[in-house]
């Protein structure tokens, strides 16, 4: 599937057609790569010191 953008009005559309004419450009595909993994949040630590003791 092609991605197309005018750029007269910014409208951006996804197609398997081949568009030409008017001011309709062809979007280059972004090269896709490993994502990385979201970093996880460290647990935090015990509260020290409490009154139980």
């Amino acid at each position: 599937m092609a991605t197309y953008k005018n750029k007269r009005t910014g409208a951006v559309i996804a197609t398997d057609l081949k568009i030409s004419g008017g001011s309709w450009e062809l979007v280059p595909e972004k090269k896709t790569t490993a994502k990385a993994k979201p970093k996880e949040a460290k647990p935090a630590p015990p509260d020290e010191g409490g009154s139980d003791e």
